[in-house]
């Protein structure tokens, strides 16, 4: 069984390095369909700037939501959960004529991706082939009473034996 489990890593491992390859642009496939997602979702708000880093972003309905862009953090805290930017964030990034990609969390990269999966699965002789060891066979460990009062063992009936009468509850007769 861990042979096989090893082998579906040693596939997915280089299947994913191989895809994230191909793919151009700078985020996951995923993570870029979210932030386009969001994107569109960033028009429905008005950003209000007060000189520095902070918003104020007011939705259509009169919610407000504050916004601090260089701590990278909204008040809805989907951006602080994340790490991709929440529409109310890409509204006031857009405001500052920011990228909302140069916000996205370094998890996120295709560098990163990349990296993570650069380590590849070695492969392994099957294991008639492998070296004989002096070692002794490993013993599994011993199993310990637990602690507490021990739990009631009924006892296993017969299948001839008898099941008990009960009696009836209106008449108060057995059978």
């Amino acid at each position: 069984m861990l042979e096989t489990i090893r082998l579906i890593l040693m596939k997915r491992v280089h299947m994913r390095r191989d895809q994230m390859m191909k793919h151009t642009g700078d985020l996951c496939p995923k993570i870029a369909k979210i932030l386009e997602d969001m994107k569109k979702k960033s028009m429905e708000f008005i950003a209000h700037w007060n000189g520095k880093d902070e918003f104020e972003i007011e939705s259509a309905y009169g919610t407000r939501f504050r916004l601090h862009l260089g701590d990278k953090t909204c008040s809805c805290r989907r951006w602080d959960l994340t790490g991709i930017p929440c529409p109310h964030a890409i509204c006031g990034m857009y405001y500052m004529g920011h990228i909302p990609e140069e916000y996205v969390h370094e998890c996120y990269k295709k560098e990163t991706f990349i990296n993570t999966y650069s380590q590849l699965i070695g492969t392994l002789n099957d294991m008639d082939m492998w070296p004989k060891v002096d070692f002794p066979p490993l013993i599994p460990p011993k199993c310990e009473n637990l602690l507490g009062r021990p739990k009631k063992h009924a006892r296993k009936k017969d299948p001839d034996e008898v099941k008990d009468k009960k009696a009836c509850e209106e008449v108060r007769k057995v059978g």
